[in-house]
Formats: C-alpha cells, structure tokens, sequence
C-alpha cells in the first residue's frame, strides 16, 4: 500500500472535513493476515501429506528404508510416509506409552533402530521415557523410564552416539539423561552452565534440540535463551558457544556436516563454525509455513527438510507440511523502533534528510526516526485530516515535499485526499479532495513523475487520481483492463502500489489479482505486464532501476525486465517477519528495507521494524 519512486511535487489548497469511522487500509490487514497464511501453505515446497492428529512433533529421513518417520505426539506412536504417497501409514503405538505424548526421534542408523522420547501430557510434568525400536519388524528392543519420584521433567528429543549410547534432553529441568545401548540409564549431566539466565521466564523452554557430533561431543541448543552449548559425554564439562546471531525459539537440530547446524524455530536457521564449535555464526534463515511452527529438521538428498509441528485441517486427518528449506544469506537485519499505535503503512528513506519517514495509519501524521535513534518523532499531524488514516506516502526530493495519501476509516470508502508538505518546515503546500459524493474509494499509494505530477491508487474503485503540481485534481484513469477478473473477491483490494518509470510511464500492481500494469499517463492506455512468478498479495513498490522493482507484500519479490516491462520476471524473494506482514519498500543506501504495517508490544508504544531484505534467487520454471 505504499510505493513512490521519482519523488515529486508542489502545491495548492483544497478542503478539509472529518468523519468517524474505525479503521481504514485495514480491510487490506485482515485479507493479508490470511493471506499470509495462503501463501506460505501454498510455496512451502517440500512434502505435505494427510496425517492423524494436529501435532507431529519431529520427523526424520530414513534412507536406508526410503521414508519419512514422524513421532505423532498425542497419538505416542511413529508413522511412515513413503515417497509418492499423500497419506502417512502407522508404524508403530507402543501399549506401554499409551496416553502419553511422543516427541523426539532419532534414526540410529548403524544399528537399524529408532529412538522415541515419551513425555506427560501437558500440565503434568513427572514422565520421561526412551523406547527403542528395530526398524522394519517394529520389536521394541528397550523401554527405559527416565524420571524419578517427585522429579519435574519434560523430555523433548535424543541423540546418539557412535557407541549406541542415547542422550534425551529434559526441556523443563535442563538437563540430559545417558541411556546405554542396552537401555540402561546411565546418569544425568546436569551443570549450572546450563542456565545462562536465572528465573522461569528464561528458562521456560530450556535444554531441548541435541545433535552429536563425530568429534565426540554433543551440541545442544536452550529455547527461551537462545544458547548453543558444546557438552563433552565422557567428562561432562560444558562449554557456551559464543553464537553470532540469535538462537532465541530454537527447537530441533540436525548436523548437516561438521561444521555446518541446521536449526529448527522460528526462525529456521543455518549456523556455521570455523573452529570446532567454540565459536559460530548464523549465515543463514528460512522462515517457511511460520503458521505452523518449524520444530525439527532432516536431510534427504542433500536438502535441509522442516517439520512443523501443527497441522490444519476440518476432519480427522490434518494436513502436515515438511518444507523444502531454502536458507536466505544473513539474519534478519534492519531497524526496529518505538513508534505511536499499531500500524505504520509506509515509510520511505529521505536521503537529503537523513532519515526514514513513516505513514502513521491511524495517528494520520507522519513520523521521522534517525540513525541511532531508538524511537519515532512525530513531525507531521495535519489537523484536516484528523479521524482519517495516513496511508502511502512518497518523497519528491527534486522540490522537496512530501505527499501522503489520506483515507477514511473502515468500514467508510467515501473519503480521499492527498497532502504535499515542505520537508523540514513541513509547511502545507496543498491539501486536495479527491472523492466526489456518492463515491466508493480506499486511496491507497502514491507516485510523482519528473514534471511534479502526483498519481494516487484507489484500491477499492481500482483507479488512478492525477494531480497537478499545485494540487488541482486533472482527472481519474479509468480502464477495463484493471479488473482483468471479475467479483469482489478478485477485486477486494485492487489498484495498490505505484511507481513512477523515468521511460515515461506508471508501474501498478493489483493486490487481490497479481497483475502488474504499465500505464501511460499521457494517453491513459493500459498494458498488462506479462509476469512469469506470482505477484498476487502485492503492496507497496520501489523502482531500483529502470530494470528492477521492488514488490513488497507477503511475500516481498524482486521483479526484473529486460524489454521495457512489456514481460517481466520474479527473480527474487525475501519473506522477513511474516506476522508483521509487509506493506512498503525503500532503498538506504543501496540496501532494500521493507516496512513492515504491523506494530507489536504491550505499552502505548509499539515496536516497528525495518527489515533489510535479502531476496533469494527464484529458479526459473
């Protein structure tokens, strides 16, 4: 709902006027939270399969038996799903674990057996169980009760090392239980290392995903406190990996090579070290299906597999989804700030001003926030506008203003207006009616072309406004071709972000259908951008070159065309904080920031976030 891109224009006076209403650009909220949904179930890539139950806890690759094995949680057994096939196959419900939960697995692959951890179900906390299982025929060949009298426990998964012996971390006492390969218990390593932080809330989840590593140690991550500790069975010292990037909502690992860690949360993440895990660093995120919570990671084929722990569905049998990870460079980098209310629409850079200027939507104003700064300033609050929302914005350096785009609050559609402000005084230059009675409308974003012409969206009506320098509202660029199918729900959220191109025409994109449209401003003649690559739940745009365009939205796409956006490709994409949702896109620096609409925390101030985008490639189809 934001875009821009030459960055223009001057002004005239226009009416005011006020109305009530609750909140506006957020019909596009609601649809693009569920559309968040719809997209990461649809591009996870990978397996999704029917399964029993709503939660299947870890899921590992057995390649010797050509098959993936799934601990099934409230059911306390294992299920297979062979290649090819829509529907996992029960293959294992030990009558000694009945009524229990089963969690943790792992595949001892040089003895032909599974691994299982038992837990209680949840609020009991006094169970811990390790059941071992010959791989084909199923015979249990031990079944080993972990916990003692009066012991708070919750085990979460297991490791084993070359020796057979088993290692099962306890995610509410953190500590691990050794398991012989005869099943016998062996001790407990327990170390105060373990708690980095004192007090339950860090330590609510502690020790919990375990890999071993052929050097002869163990590599266990703690959830809540995001640690990577480097555990020695023999003598049972423990060393902290100092992790550059953070391992905070860590949950299942796998050992992708010696010096390279897949880890399952939220985020997924890779981690690599240099020097025998006494240091690493994360190089590497996946976010996937975040809907459904990433829990444990596998190898097949040389690619990393997710399993997320919940499935969805009506019926008995859910749909369960093991993702196809694909690993961004970096971490999630960027700004976050203090700002006023929940929603911030759109925000720019302002390079002349050293600053980002962000759409307040609901406190229709604007706000700066400056290197190094930790909160927002409010800098701009038009009193015309108050009762309105501030949706799109754009900063026409060449006369330094600025022009913001005002809505009315949902469930009204009967108000548009566009503001231009001097930047650094901020001294009004016009403020322009755009709506006439009896009309429908939701403006969304805005442009302005070299001469100091503002272009403004109505995603409800699927229009253009056209604007004067000064203000003076020239016209409206209708065309058929911007509904390219028909009914509301194609059309929900219509004509959304735009860009102005230096070869002389607009580039808009269609939220609710994906369409990309080039249009010349001059004629009004519309062409269809032939996209290769889903562009549908795009938002605000930023050109980067006459060649490249920034798509923000769920999720954010880098778009390239070699033939003057007659035909286009999505070569790139970046997901970022999905539950935030992305709404806009700028460029600091030569970097791609994308703002993100939504706000959290608990205080009158929210925490926004500006995340620097780093696009995977897409492969070509």
């Amino acid at each position: 709902m934001c875009g821009g891109c030459c960055r223009r224009q001057p002004g005239a006076e226009g009416g005011g006027g006020r109305r009530p209403g609750c909140g506006a650009v957020l019909a596009a909220l609601a649809l693009a939270a569920a559309a968040a949904v719809a997209f990461l179930e649809g591009t996870a890539g990978g397996v999704s399969y029917a399964g029993e139950g709503w939660m299947h806890e870890c899921a590992k690759w057995d390649a010797e038996g050509g098959r993936f094995l799934a601990s099934t949680f409230f059911g306390a057994g294992v299920a297979e799903l062979r290649a090819g096939e829509a529907e996992e196959r029960l293959v294992l419900a030990d009558p000694d674990a009945a009524g229990r939960v089963a969690l943790g697995l792992a595949i001892d692959a040089p003895r032909r057996r599974l691994l299982l951890v038992y837990a209680d179900r949840i609020p009991r906390f006094g169970y811990a169980a390790l059941g071992a299982y010959e791989l084909g025929s199923w015979r249990r060949i031990f079944f080993t009760r972990l916990d003692v009298p009066g012991d708070s426990t919750f085990p979460d998964d297991v490791a084993a090392d070359e020796d057979g012996n088993a290692y099962v971390t306890d995610a509410f006492g953190s500590k691990i239980w050794k398991v012989s390969p005869d099943g016998a218990l062996l001790g407990v390593i327990e170390n105060a290392t373990f708690v980095q932080r004192p007090g339950r809330r860090n330590n609510f989840v502690g020790l919990n995903g375990i890999v071993y590593h052929p050097n002869g140690y163990l590599l266990v991550v703690h959830t809540s406190g995001g640690d990577l500790f480097k555990v020695d069975p023999k003598t049972e010292t423990v060393h902290v990996v100092k992790v550059k990037g953070s391992l905070k909502r860590a949950d299942g690992l796998e050992l992708l090579s010696t010096t390279r860690l897949a880890v399952a949360g939220m985020p997924n993440r890779l981690v690599e070290s240099s020097d025998d895990w006494q240091t690493a660093r994360v190089t590497g995120q996946y976010v996937g299906p975040i809907h459904r919570i990433g829990s444990s990671a596998t190898v097949k084929d040389g690619n990393v597999y997710i399993n997320h722990i919940i499935g969805f569905g009506i019926g008995k049998k859910k749909t369960h989804v093991l993702a196809r990870a694909v690993f961004s460079p970096g971490t999630a980098r960027g700004v976050s700030y203090a700002g006023e209310g929940w929603l911030h629409e759109c925000a720019k850079w302002d390079a002349e001003g050293g600053r980002f200027l962000a759409s307040n939507i609901f406190g229709a104003g604007v706000a700066e926030l400056r290197g190094g700064e930790a909160e927002e300033r409010v800098v701009l609050a038009d009193p015309d506008a108050a009762g309105r929302i501030a949706a799109g914005l754009v900063i026409d350096a060449p006369r330094g203003r600025l022009l913001l785009v005002y809505v009315d609050r949902i469930p009204r559609f009967g108000y548009a207006a566009l503001g231009a402000y001097e930047l650094g005084s901020w001294r009004r230059l016009f403020f322009t009616r755009l709506d006439v009675p009896g009309d429908s409308t939701m403006p969304d974003d805005v442009a302005a072309d070299e001469h100091g012409n503002a272009y403004v969206t109505d995603a409800f009506g699927s229009k253009i406004w056209k604007v004067s320098p000064e203000g003076a509202l020239l016209g409206v660029i209708k065309n058929a071709t911007f509904v390219q199918r028909p009914g509301r729900r194609h059309n929900f959220i219509g004509l959304n972000g735009i860009v102005y191109h230096p070869n002389g025409y607009l580039l808009v994109v269609h939220t609710a259908g994906g369409d990309l449209f080039k249009v010349d401003p001059q004629t009004e003649t519309v062409h269809i951008v032939k996209v290769k690559g889903s562009l549908k739940r795009g938002d605000g745009m930023e050109l980067l070159s006459p060649t490249r365009l920034v798509v923000a939205g769920t999720p954010n796409r880098l778009v390239e065309s070699s033939d003057d956006w007659e035909t286009a490709r999505v070569t790139g994409q970046y997901v970022g904080p999905i539950h935030r949702i992305g709404s806009s896109a700028t460029v600091k620096d030569g970097d791609v920031y994308i703002n993100h609409i939504v706000g959290f925390g608990i205080g009158k101030k929210k925490t926004h976030v500006l995340a620097r985008a780093v696009f995977s490639p897409v492969a070509e189809a």
